[in-house]
């Protein structure tokens, strides 16, 4: 029993550090724009106030991505739970100043790169969110099975017998499987 708890403990930290790479990439695209490409909105208009929000977004949430990059390396469960409702908060308020733009004139382009990329915020950030509750549901399970679960990621567990090209296609949320081990049975959520 120790040493599979030990295992799930190791995959779980391991799951964890696999958002330091996205989280990095996130700060960096918004801080990037935040701080170097974005001089300060001044104004009472709709564009103006939407783009002032925007402005600030892009300096704090890449901040907040930073330190969560950052706190990631550590391996910490929490910080999936964290790094969702910052990233959902972040692509919330992309699509949200990205709509306001375009409702006051902004260029559509604009509003295209918004959307979409909060789209991408918040995909991941509930990406994250799944995550930290599959991994809080089998920690704090009475039951012995669930409790001593093994998380195991089987980065191809979908396609083995798939093409090179086919396997490109799928997505890595497709390609990535947890399977709860029970008593050497593998069941796919």
């Amino acid at each position: 029993m120790e040493q599979a708890d030990y295992r799930r403990r190791v995959e779980l930290a391991m799951r964890v550090r696999q958002n330091v790479a996205p989280a990095a990439v996130g700060a960096t695209f918004l801080l990037y724009f935040g701080f170097f490409h974005l001089a300060e909105p001044t104004g009472t208009g709709l564009f103006d106030r939407a783009s002032w929000v925007f402005y600030h977004t892009l300096r704090v949430g890449g901040a907040a991505l930073a330190a969560i990059a950052a706190w990631s390396l550590l391996g910490q469960p929490i910080t999936l739970a964290i790094d969702a409702v910052v990233t959902v908060a972040i692509g919330a308020l992309l699509i949200l100043t990205g709509l306001g733009m375009a409702i006051d004139g902004g260029e559509i382009l604009q509003t295209i790169i918004n959307v979409v990329c909060g789209g991408m915020f918040t995909s991941s950030g509930i990406r994250n969110w799944r995550d930290y509750r599959l991994f809080r549901a089998t920690k704090a399970s009475v039951d012995p099975v669930i409790n001593h679960a093994t998380l195991t990621i089987s980065i191809d567990a979908l396609a083995p017998r798939r093409t090179f090209i086919a396997s490109l296609r799928l997505s890595y949320a497709e390609k990535v499987v947890m399977r709860v081990e029970r008593n050497g049975n593998q069941q796919r959520l």
